[in-house]
C-alpha cells in the first residue's frame, strides 16, 4: 500500500513542525454515528496530537459528541449553527459547508487542510483555503469509495442521484486542486487513475482495529452476527433473506445485528413480517464493551455489504476469531486474501450455504477462526496511522520543494 511512499519513509519525522493541521469532519448527521471513515480520522488525529503535532478537528457539536464516544477529546473547532442539524441532509450539508468557510483559521501559517471524506462539507473549506493561497496551504483529502450511478444502487433514486452528483463535483475539485489523495484500497486507486487522477498524488492507507479485550470462546449465544451501518448499501435487504434460508436448514439459528442507521426501524418491522422474532435480534448501536460481549459470543460474522471502501467491519469481526462470509467485492482479496468465504454479490442462496457450512463443520470453523485472527492482528491503528502520518509529511515536503509550495 502507498507504493510511491514506500522508500525512505522511516527517514522522515512523522510530524510537521510549525504546521497547523485542520481535520474537516462536517458530515456527522446523528449521535451515535460510528463509521470506518470517522474512526480513521479520529485515530490519525489522536496519533498526531499525542506526538505533538499542532492540530484541530473542525466539526459540528454532534461531531464532537461522536469523537468523544471514541475517546478523542479534541482540540475542536466547532462549526455552528446547531439549528442546521434539524434540516434535511442536503440543506444541512449546504449550511455547514458555508459556515465552515468562516471557520478556516486563515491566520495560521503554514496550514494543512485534511478533508476526512469526499462529501462537499468536508471538501469546500479545504478547496477554498487551497485556491485562495493567502498563506502556504497543503490539501490532503480522503476518498473511501465511489458511489455507483442511481440505477446500480438500492434505496431512494432521488437521494442516490443527489449523492452521486455531489460526489462527482467533489471528485472534480479534489482531482484538480488537492495535493494528496488518501484512499483505502488499491482497486479504488486504480479506478481514480482511470478517471484522470494523478497516480503519484494518491496514497493507499489502511484501516485498523482496536484489539479486542475479549475473544470468542465457550458456548456461543449467537450463531452469527452482523456489524455495520444499517443502510441499503450494506445489503440489509439481503440479510434477513439469507438468515431465513439458514433457519430453514438449521432451525433455531440466532443472528445478532449490531449497528444503527436509516433502516433500523424498517429492519425491525421486517423481522416481524418474516416471522423471525427470537431468531434475529436488532440491537442498534452498542458501546464497545457490549459490542465485544456479543461478538465474542458469536460463531460467525455475516457481512453482505454491496459497497465498501476497506471493510473495517470484516477486520473487526476477524479480530474476535470469527470466520466470515461476505459478498465478493473487487478489493477484498487484496486486503483479506482467501480468509473470508466470498460469494458473488446478490447470491443469497450461495451466501446462506457458506454460512451453514461454517456452522455445521467445527473443524472448518476452527481453521477459519485461527486464520481470521492472524490476519486481523496485522492491522492496528497505531501501525496504520503512523505510516499515514509519515506519508503526509513526505508529500508535504515534496510539494514544498516543487511547484506547489
Amino acid at each position: 500500500m502507498g507504493e510511491q511512499f514506500k522508500n525512505d519513509l522511516e527517514e522522515e519525522p512523522a510530524i510537521l513542525e510549525g504546521w497547523y493541521v485542520v481535520f474537516i469532519g462536517n458530515c456527522f448527521t446523528k449521535v451515535p454515528e460510528p463509521s470506518g471513515g470517522s474512526k480513521h480520522f479520529i485515530e490519525l488525529a489522536r496519533t498526531w496530537r499525542d506526538m505533538g503535532q499542532q492540530l484541530v478537528v473542525m466539526t459540528p457539536e454532534i461531531g464532537v459528541e461522536n469523537c468523544e464516544l471514541e475517546g478523542f477529546n479534541g482540540p475542536f473547532l466547532t462549526v455552528p449553527p446547531k439549528w442546521a442539524d434539524r434540516l434535511g441532509i442536503m440543506a444541512m450539508y449546504l449550511v455547514r459547508g458555508l459556515a465552515a468557510l468562516l471557520k478556516v483559521p486563515w491566520s495560521r501559517s503554514p496550514l494543512l487542510m485534511y478533508g476526512t471524506s469526499d462529501m462537499l462539507p468536508d471538501v469546500l473549506p479545504a478547496f477554498a483555503a487551497r485556491i485562495l493561497k493567502r498563506k502556504p496551504v497543503f490539501w490532503a483529502n480522503c476518498i473511501f469509495h465511489l458511489i455507483p450511478p442511481r440505477g446500480e444502487r438500492s434505496g431512494s433514486r432521488l437521494n442516490n442521484t443527489a449523492s452521486f452528483l455531489a460526489q462527482r463535483l467533489s471528485l472534480k475539485l479534489i482531482r484538480t486542486f488537492a495535493d494528496l489523495i488518501i484512499v483505502d484500497n488499491p482497486v479504488l486507486r486504480d479506478d481514480l487513475v482511470a478517471m484522470g487522477f494523478d497516480r503519484s498524488r494518491i496514497f493507499v492507507t489502511a484501516m485498523g482495529i482496536d484489539i479486542p479485550r475479549l475473544e470468542a470462546g465457550g458456548a456461543p449465544v449467537y450463531d452469527a452476527c452482523f456489524l455495520g451501518r444499517l443502510h441499503p448499501s450494506k445489503g440489509i435487504s439481503d440479510l434477513l433473506s439469507i438468515w431465513r434460508r439458514v433457519c430453514i436448514s438449521r432451525p433455531g439459528s440466532r443472528l445478532a445485528v449490531i449497528g444503527t442507521g436509516p433502516l433500523e426501524e424498517t429492519l425491525k418491522a421486517d423481522v416481524r413480517e418474516m416471522s423471525l422474532e427470537g431468531l434475529v435480534e436488532v440491537m442498534g448501536y452498542l458501546p464497545r464493551d457490549q459490542m465485544e460481549r456479543v461478538m465474542s459470543s458469536s460463531s460467525v460474522l455475516v457481512f453482505p455489504s454491496h459497497e465498501e471502501g476497506f471493510g473495517i467491519s470484516l477486520i473487526e469481526g476477524m479480530a474476535f476469531g470469527l470466520p466470515t462470509v461476505a459478498y465478493a467485492l473487487p478489493h477484498y482479496t487484496e486486503i483479506f486474501e482467501d480468509v473470508p468465504a466470498l460469494v458473488p454479490v446478490g447470491e443469497i442462496d450461495g451466501f446462506a450455504t457458506r454460512v451453514l457450512e461454517l456452522l455445521e463443520d467445527e473443524k472448518l470453523r476452527e481453521k477459519k477462526s485461527a486464520e481470521s485472527r492472524e490476519l486481523a492482528l496485522r492491522y492496528t491503528w497505531e501501525n496504520a496511522m503512523s505510516r499515514e502520518a509519515q506519508a503526509i509529511v513526505r508529500a508535504v515536503r515534496r510539494c514544498r520543494n516543487g511547484s506547489n509550495g
